[in-house]
């Protein structure tokens, strides 16, 4: 519980981000130890002016009554620390210090393989079609939607992955409690009641642009990769895209004509390297996405279940499999040849091992 108090004393403090919690975790090495350290540390860790506010801020705010008000909206407070953090935001620079959610789904999804799918606000009929397609074509395959609960592409995303019956993360720039655009209210509560909602601000948090470029970084971050489908030149599926190659993550871009405003970012961003995404196939050939009907409709035993679960992950040689299973070359490609038989795995040319 104190570190719980501690975490979020520390998210609604507006002077400390992700970059200056690190900074104060390095010395520190505990959110709690944070709160009980010396006024003289903290100026020195934060700087004069920042540390004597955050003294005065820690001295008065009430980081229980907080957590009892953030329970009573049904809130999850996930720490950097906590197991359900999710790994992949672990992994980028600047993580947020915790994540605020509404979502009973949380436990299934967050450990789940996450696809982001962003774009304008204003698409056009084909920018809609499109995304709606790409969702509908996942709805076999164990993916999560990210967006951004915006209106246009983000919507589109959103409403077609529950519409599919696929998990969806909507990712806020403003207070987990603040709905914006007040349009999709209905929207973010079909989403929190079969996906979740998430922010890395505070409930009463207001929405800013700047806060929507940091979501933006969280976008990309929770994401394996990301999809552009419509943008403009100064679109912010630009500046997604942006955090995405700088946080190792896959983009992915839908080609549009060239005499299109909206098409101007997807081209541009396969013009310096972004894939090309004409179907769902193009991504199941990078991720190697399984089916949940053909595995749902099979009996596995113990054996070949761990072989499926190792090729989740990654496709994989026959001599890799070997050393992760500790069994022999001849049992291990029987049970190869009854998951070829049963149509759940297939080999590349190379030898390489993938799901089908």
């Amino acid at each position: 519980m104190q570190e719980t108090k501690a975490i979020v004393t520390l998210a609604y403090f507006q002077g400390i981000g992700p970059t200056r919690f690190q900074d104060l975790i390095k010395v520190f090495k505990q959110p709690s130890l944070i709160l009980t350290a010396k006024e003289s540390l903290l100026k020195q860790v934060l700087g004069k002016d920042t540390g004597e506010k955050f003294i005065r801020f820690k001295n008065k705010f009430n980081a229980e009554s907080e957590i009892k008000k953030l329970n009573d909206k049904k809130i999850k407070v996930i720490s950097l620390f906590d197991k359900l953090y999710p790994k992949e935001l672990k992994q980028i620079q600047d993580p947020p210090i915790c994540l605020f959610v509404k979502g009973s789904n949380w436990k299934n999804i967050y450990q789940s393989r996450k696809i982001a799918i962003v774009g304008t606000r204003k698409p056009t009929v084909y920018g809609q079609t499109i995304t709606k397609k790409l969702v509908k074509d996942l709805a076999d395959k164990e993916i999560t939607i990210v967006s951004g609960l915006a209106l246009g592409i983000d919507t589109t995303a959103h409403q077609s992955a529950l519409k599919n019956n696929l998990a969806t993360i909507a990712v806020l720039g403003c207070g987990i409690d603040i709905i914006y655009p007040a349009i999709n209210r209905q929207l973010y509560n079909e989403i929190a009641k079969h996906g979740a909602v998430v922010s890395e601000f505070p409930p009463g948090t207001t929405v800013k642009k700047g806060l929507f470029i940091s979501r933006n970084r969280i976008i990309s971050g929770l994401s394996q990769a990301v999809i552009v489908v419509q943008g403009k030149q100064n679109s912010g599926s630009l500046i997604t895209a942006k955090y995405c190659a700088e946080q190792g993550r896959d983009l992915f871009a839908v080609a549009g004509n060239i005499t299109d405003p909206n098409s101007f970012a997807p081209n541009l961003l396969i013009q310096n390297g972004a894939y090309p995404i004409i179907s769902v196939a193009d991504l199941s050939k990078y991720y190697n996405l399984k089916s949940k009907t053909k595995l749902e409709n099979k009996t596995l035993n113990s054996t070949e279940k761990k072989i499926i679960d190792l090729l989740k992950e990654q496709p994989m040689y026959l001599e890799e499999l070997k050393l992760k299973l500790g069994l022999t070359t001849d049992k291990l490609i029987s049970t190869l040849t009854l998951l070829e038989l049963k149509q759940l795995i297939n080999k590349e040319a190379d030898g390489k091992i993938y799901l089908a």
